[in-house]
């Protein structure tokens, strides 16, 4: 089974349960981070999941454990294999590999091709394409996967 990386996760979020666990020695209960995060234990299941697939988290039976990646004190060898891990999972493995075969999309040939190969459901399509660029900013441009020209709308791979 494939794990799709939550696209409504954003990067600061995992960072910071990332710091929520270190400050509790490296593992901490589900109930723990939630408390300390003040957040519901429902709402931290996407990041949780996404956590694991970039391979920063493990958890078994409720104990969520930071890996030696997430323990990197090292920022460039951090962010590259974070950069690396984003790549590898999908949906941005497929979303790339089309990407460099057409070597630039619109947001919303994006959102579509996504939608077509059932990594994200249609809702709202006005709503979902404003908040879709959000979190595509979120994560392609500040991992440095692609570039964005926001006057044409036109993504990029780097």
């Amino acid at each position: 089974m494939v794990e799709i990386f939550p696209l409504e996760v954003r990067l600061n979020a995992i960072s910071g349960i990332v710091s929520i666990i270190k400050e509790n020695g490296g593992s901490a209960a589900l109930s723990t981070i939630a408390n300390d995060s003040k957040s519901d234990i429902g709402r931290l299941f996407p990041i949780i999941e996404a956590g694991k697939i970039l391979k920063l988290f493990t958890v078994n039976d409720g104990i969520v454990s930071i890996t030696k990646l997430a323990n990197n004190k090292n920022t460039k060898e951090f962010r590259d294999a974070l950069r690396d891990n984003l790549i590898k999972a999908e949906p941005f493995n497929s979303l790339l590999g089309h990407l460099k075969k057409t070597h630039s999309l619109s947001t919303t040939d994006m959102f579509d091709f996504l939608l077509k190969r059932g990594f994200i459901a249609q809702i709202n399509r006005s709503l979902d394409i404003t908040a879709f660029r959000r979190e595509l900013v979120g994560i392609l441009i500040r991992m440095e996967i692609c570039t964005y020209n926001q006057k044409k709308d036109l993504w990029r791979p780097v």
